[in-house]
């Protein structure tokens, strides 16, 4: 897996970052966590297509947690709004 080479930042092992954040100001510096995330992952390991139902990024089984697919969509449409 080319995940193995990939430094993971601290935040990813916290466990509610894998929950979207009800109060708009915590949401909304999560977003830009999974966006910057997202960025350097895709970066750092030189590929160059998001595919999106089959992201790494998105589990986490150290820690037991993923993101459901209705978060994964939050997650995406925020991605491409910020563009």
């Amino acid at each position: 897996m080319a995940s193995a080479n990939f430094e993971y930042p601290e935040f990813y092992s916290f466990k509610p970052f894998f929950t979207i954040q009800p109060v708009l100001a915590t949401r909304e510096k999560q977003m830009g966590l999974w966006r910057d995330l997202i960025l350097k992952y895709h970066t750092e390991l030189r590929i160059k297509t998001l595919v999106v139902h089959d992201c790494p990024l998105w589990k986490n089984p150290g820690i037991g947690r993923e993101l459901d697919n209705e978060s994964i969509m939050a997650v995406m449409e925020d991605f491409i709004k910020g563009g």
